[in-house]
């Protein structure tokens, strides 16, 4: 599954969520996806990484096409 915030040009891509479509580039195209697991959901501290990133274009320091555990 993939959470959207488009404002932000952010995609949050589930990548263990057995239901999931990939995220839809195309339908937003240069938006930065961070890859997480459900597991990273849960960790306050993944979340907080998260953040900083929304106002800032891709300039924040979560690494991004990888787990947050990466």
């Amino acid at each position: 599954m993939a959470l959207y915030l488009p404002q932000h040009h952010l995609a949050i891509d589930i990548i263990d969520d057995p239901c999931s479509a990939p995220v839809d580039r195309e339908a937003f195209p240069g938006i930065d996806v961070v890859r997480l697991t459900c597991a990273d959901l849960s960790r306050p501290e993944v979340i907080a990484q998260l953040a900083p990133m929304r106002g800032r274009d891709g300039a924040g320091s979560l690494r991004r096409g990888r787990s947050a555990k990466a």
